[in-house]
């Protein structure tokens, strides 16, 4: 008697793939980061502190941008891999499982970065916000017109809505199917409000860089977006 084994799309299946040991090296990469800013930063203080002290200090906008840069870029790989999942792809090249980590891991990172991103212009003596501020969608605001409010508030939302998508992974059993799979597509929405909130805020989005890893990162999902609904279409 032949027995049939059927391989179940890890992306299907909504639960966390990521192990104890996965945690605990996470854990360790920040303790040894932790470890290493100790040790260098006393070696850079006087330029750090200056970027940071008085009402022309630039250095928390800096960090605030360069930590949001990475954020958005993180948030890309993890939708990279959840529509290389969706599509099969990766079976040429891993295992589920181990894919399905990596696109986890990734959103984990992503999420914390973008929280940083936020949190450190508190220090800002420019845009001088609060908490609350930076806690309330559309709320916030540092430019001359209103308009700034707006494109800020799209940002502030993708956020919350990547803590939804990614805090589903953990109440999978708790959620049906359907509703597990609807949060999943407002990943699309949240892309679309992170990449305006990112193109409209960000003081160096005009650059050839910039413009270069927008048109990049918008391209590739686009096509695999497309890929991915040519494959329904003719598995239909």
């Amino acid at each position: 008697m032949t027995t049939i084994q059927v391989q179940t799309n890890p992306a299907d299946t909504g639960k966390s793939t990521l192990t104890l040991g996965t945690w605990m090296a996470l854990i360790m990469a920040i303790a040894v980061g932790a470890l290493g800013a100790l040790v260098l930063l006393p070696m850079f203080s006087d330029i750090f502190a200056q970027s940071l002290v008085g009402t022309e200090a630039k250095g928390y906008w800096f960090l605030s941008r360069a930590s949001g840069v990475t954020a958005y870029v993180l948030f890309w790989a993890s939708m990279m891999m959840g529509l290389l999942m969706s599509t099969k792809t990766t079976r040429l090249w891993s295992t589920g499982p181990t894919f399905m980590a990596m696109h986890e891991f990734t959103s984990i990172l992503g999420l914390l970065f973008a929280g940083f991103h936020a949190l450190i212009l508190l220090g800002d003596a420019f845009i001088q916000t609060d908490v609350v501020q930076i806690l309330t969608p559309f709320l916030m605001d540092f430019g001359k017109d209103g308009a700034q409010s707006i494109w800020v508030g799209f940002g502030q939302l993708g956020f919350y809505a990547l803590a939804l998508i990614l805090l589903s992974f953990y109440v999978r059993q708790r959620i049906s199917y359907g509703v597990w799979r609807w949060l999943h597509f407002g990943t699309f929405v949240a892309y679309m409000l992170v990449t305006v909130h990112g193109m409209l805020v960000g003081s160096d989005s005009q650059t050839t860089f910039m413009l270069s890893v927008y048109a990049f990162t918008n391209a590739s999902i686009l096509f695999l977006t497309l890929y991915r609904v040519l494959l329904m279409k003719a598995s239909a």
